[in-house]
């Protein structure tokens, strides 16, 4: 257990079979996560893996303006670092946390050595990094051709499923940086999906009220997201 966490929480380590989940958690130390913690770097060569058992991390990408955008999420279904320790090549975006949870960390040496001793291992990685493509891909599409308001909702609800809770500490600027877009659009999506009583909003935090009607007014992809890692690990039951 990690603060009450169970690693069975992250979905990878969940497919694993038992002596091959027993080998990882007997590398690895629980730790937690608070929002804003930077893990890598743009050129930073990995020497940790951390497997999230509840919160989020993005990777985003920097431009030489500054300005940045979230190009993909590390939520329970996967882990920052799996493929990178592996390759040994530096990071291409920022890895930092987004919605503050607690991971399992190895260190890179003993991780390489799993995946070259235990199959189970190697698969598993082999299966995140498909997974993490696909989802990359779908993400492309959303930001090309769905409205802000439907990503807003497939954004949140898929920061809360990685919490594991229904509210999460948040600002509008952080969520503005992750979606791409200025502070003031996310203001006004907030408060309008507040007066419907879709989400509870308050300053620095931000929640799900009506999981439905949000369901409902997100776009495609999180189905979609949702539909493809359950192909690669099962059906979510954490």
């Amino acid at each position: 257990m990690i603060s009450n966490v169970p690693v069975s929480a992250n979905r990878m380590l969940a497919s694993l079979p038992p002596d091959v989940l027993t080998a990882v958690v007997d590398r690895a130390r629980p730790d937690t996560m608070a929002q804003g913690r930077v893990f890598a770097q743009p050129g930073d060569v990995a020497s940790q893996v951390h497997f999230v058992t509840s919160g989020a991390i993005s990777l985003v990408t920097v431009l030489q303006d500054g300005d940045c955008v979230e190009a993909g999420m590390v939520g329970r279904e996967g882990a920052l670092g799996a493929h990178a320790v592996l390759t040994g090549l530096g990071a291409f975006t920022r890895a930092i946390c987004q919605v503050d949870g607690t991971i399992l960390t190895i260190d890179a040496a003993a991780f390489r050595l799993l995946i070259e001793t235990r199959p189970d291992a190697r698969i598993m990685v082999d299966r995140y990094v498909e997974g993490a493509a696909n989802q990359a891909q779908q993400a492309i599409g959303c930001r090309a051709w769905h409205q802000i308001e439907h990503r807003f909702c497939r954004w949140l609800l898929t920061a809360c499923d990685h919490a594991g809770k229904d509210r999460i500490n948040l600002t509008q600027e952080f969520m503005a940086h992750m979606l791409g877009v200025n502070r003031s659009t996310v203001s006004a999506i907030a408060g309008k999906f507040k007066t419907e009583g879709l989400i509870r909003y308050s300053r620095g935090q931000i929640g799900v009220k009506d999981r439905p009607a949000l369901e409902a007014s997100a776009c495609e992809c999180l189905g979609a997201i949702r539909r493809r890692w359950d192909v690669m690990w099962g059906p979510d039951i954490a």
